[in-house]
């Protein structure tokens, strides 16, 4: 994923469906702009990267089934 492409759902929704991007593109993009920036006050929970990616490719595995 480009880090200087928009990170509004409006944009990465159509990428997502049409495949163009995957689930964990977009997590390995987030957590990298997290880590740019630093996690600021934003965050009720930041999960460990690992912990996301899990929850994610379970998440990718249902869609494939």
């Amino acid at each position: 994923m480009d880090p200087s492409s928009s990170f509004e759902v409006s944009v990465l929704a159509p990428r997502l469906e049409s495949g163009e991007l995957s689930a964990s593109e977009v997590l390995a993009e987030a957590y990298r702009r997290i880590q740019a920036v630093g996690a600021r006050p934003a965050f009720v929970e930041l999960l460990p990267m690992e912990r996301a990616a899990s929850f994610v490719a379970r998440a990718e595995a249902r869609k494939r089934n």
